[in-house]
């Protein structure tokens, strides 16, 4: 049952501006005097010159995506951490919507970084439309869409790209092209080749030279890499097109087999490419050509996008640490190799995964490996894995969020789509489900958390934790683990049960009628034999019913945070906290570091 949940609004505002001064003190003793270049390097989205032709380094999100048979019940599973450290931290449900014949979709430059505040604000509006469609998809939209009502799901990642693809013009990014597949498509095929198709027309730009999305539906998963069309396209300012036909962009996405995962964390990741085989590869028609035409490809050679459209061959200790952690019996004993072929497009997991595998990934600083970010003296006396000379690993303070979209296929959509959202890092946060039938999510997921405080904003409630958690992470950290993996627990035991009583009352609601004389819908039940005003055009009992869970837990979990911050701030402080801490284990500097503090 969930937790009766405070009802003292006033007192609990005033507790939380307390706690905020002292979360703004922690904050800048820890972050304030680190190097510029370090702090993009190992907290947030930065892009750096890497190879010799200027090509991009980046550092950012990680993502990735699971095949149906590689997960525990059979679901396709995309999944981000959105890592840029100044992006929007709000999530948005995005309503289905009928148009007119006539109507014009006009096409929007989105920025990925906002500076932390909402995306909207930086949005340019450009001259060009496409027609609409008489029919727009309900979705959910981070910075990215994410999931919409037929269980699409898309995760992203940038990948950067050799700069010799670079151009100046052209107004699509990843941003925009998500929004437009969520509206728009049912399928992870069609979502890829229309985007593909728009960007081709209207040329891609986007934050980097290269871009890439995790694209799944009920049946499979596909990566899907973008980049920017090389110096020669030249659109006609009028259109927005090349009058010559010449391609905006260069494109290309491998599927993922049922059975194996892929990891991407902002690296090159499709190798050589067959499209004779299209059930497995799809690709814009000037996926060689440019290659050739910039450079990149010699005669005689194969045509390996790492290689053609790279930025650069060096693995990252990042993709180690999850290919070892999802698979031990192939990368458990395998040192760190920065060589990048030593790691497979795709992977057979040890064991199936589901959600909770994912949070691990997320919470994992490469435990007992020489690059532990828990030891050390840069961890200082209490084990700290968020300092600046951290080695950058799926888990970082700089995460807005991390979202994981949930499609299963033997359930009708309402019911069949998940997206899970967790506010902030994983490592102390907790992921929520949102079924993708709902109609309305709570007002906290709505605000963009990064410039300015809100108590009533779950990102700052879990913002809050990680900050104070600076102060004594050996401490503090059991009592943090604890109760996420309390809450993590009850979640993963009501799916089941709301899953089944959700089926039972969607399929005892009757198909849509048009009912009286005064052009209104409405619905009938079984259940009490009447007709009922219409709310939405699609089972709308089943859409309540999974709606006041989804609301009821949320606000039960942001509302079990704000406890737990209230009992690390009384029981943690600068100067005092308990002997042992949750674990039972006495809490007392690192020997390491003591060395070195007390020679």
């Amino acid at each position: 049952m969930l937790n009766t949940l405070r009802k003292d609004k006033e007192a609990k505002m005033e507790r939380i501006k307390f706690l905020l001064v002292g979360f703004l003190m922690v904050s800048l003793l820890g972050f304030v005097s680190a190097p510029p270049i370090l702090a993009c390097t190992n907290l947030g989205l930065c892009l750096d010159p890497g190879d010799e032709d200027g090509s991009e380094n980046v550092v950012g999100c990680t993502t990735g995506g699971f095949g149906k048979l590689a997960t525990t019940d059979g679901s396709v599973i995309t999944f981000q951490s959105a890592d840029c450290g100044s992006c929007d931290t709000a999530l948005w449900l995005i309503p289905a919507a009928d148009h007119k014949p006539g109507d014009v979709r006009v096409l929007q430059n989105i920025p990925q970084v906002s500076g932390g505040g909402p995306i909207e604000d930086k949005i340019i509006t450009t001259p060009y439309s496409i027609p609409q469609v008489p029919h727009t998809y309900k979705y959910f939209r981070g910075v990215f869409g994410h999931m919409n009502e037929h269980q699409l799901g898309i995760s992203e990642s940038t990948r950067g790209a050799t700069s010799k693809v670079n151009n100046p013009n052209g107004i699509m990014c990843v941003t925009e092209l998500s929004r437009l597949a969520m509206e728009r498509c049912t399928t992870a095929r069609e979502a890829i080749e229309l985007m593909g198709s728009i960007a081709e027309q209207y040329g891609f730009h986007g934050y980097s030279a290269g871009e890439t999305l995790e694209v799944a539906d009920t049946e499979e998963v596909w990566h899907f890499e973008i980049y920017r069309p090389g110096p020669l396209w030249n659109p006609d300012p009028a259109t927005g097109k090349d009058p010559t036909g010449r391609l905006g962009c260069a494109w290309v996405a491998q599927r993922v087999p049922d059975d194996e995962i892929v990891i991407m964390p902002n690296l090159p990741r499709i190798g050589e490419i067959n499209l004779a085989d299209p059930d497995n590869f799809m690709a814009s028609a000037n996926i060689f050509s440019l290659a050739d035409e910039i450079g990149r490809h010699q005669p005689g050679e194969p045509y390996d996008m790492r290689v053609m459209y790279g930025s650069n061959m060096n693995a990252s200790v990042r993709l180690w640490n999850i290919y070892r952690i999802l698979a031990p019996s192939q990368f458990g004993n395998m040192p760190y190799s920065s060589n990048l072929r030593d790691y497979p497009f795709s992977f057979k997991p040890d064991t199936k995964l589901g959600v909770a595998d994912i949070c691990k990934i997320f919470r994992d600083s490469a435990f007992g490996t020489p690059y532990d970010n828990t030891t050390g003296i840069a961890a200082g006396p209490w084990g700290n894995p968020q300092h600046y000379n951290a080695t950058r690993l799926a888990p970082t303070p700089s995460s807005e969020y991390i979202d994981i979209t949930q499609s299963r296929g033997w359930l009708p959509d309402p019911i069949g789509g998940i997206l899970w959202w967790a506010n902030h890092t994983l490592n102390t946060s907790v992921p929520k489900p949102y079924y993708v039938g709902v109609n309305r999510i709570p007002k906290g997921e709505n605000t963009s958390g990064r410039i300015n405080f809100d108590p009533e904003s779950y990102f700052w409630a879990f913002n809050f934790v990680n900050g104070w958690a600076q102060i004594n992470w050996m401490g503090m950290y059991p009592s943090i683990r604890n109760t996420y993996n309390a809450l993590e627990a009850q979640q993963y035991a009501d799916i089941p049960t709301i899953d089944a009583e959700a089926l039972k009352i969607y399929n005892r609601e009757k198909p849509w009628w048009f009912h009286g004389h005064h052009d209104s819908w409405k619905w009938w039940d079984d259940h009490d034999g009447k007709w009922h005003q219409c709310e939405h055009r699609d089972h709308p009992m089943t859409s309540r019913y999974l709606t006041k869970y989804c609301m009821d837990n949320a606000e039960n979990v942001v509302s079990s945070w704000w406890d737990l911050s209230n009992y690390l701030m009384v029981n943690f402080d600068s100067n005092s906290f308990p002997r042992n801490n949750a674990d039972g284990v006495r809490i007392t500097p690192q020997a390491n570091w003591l060395k070195v503090a007390f020679p």
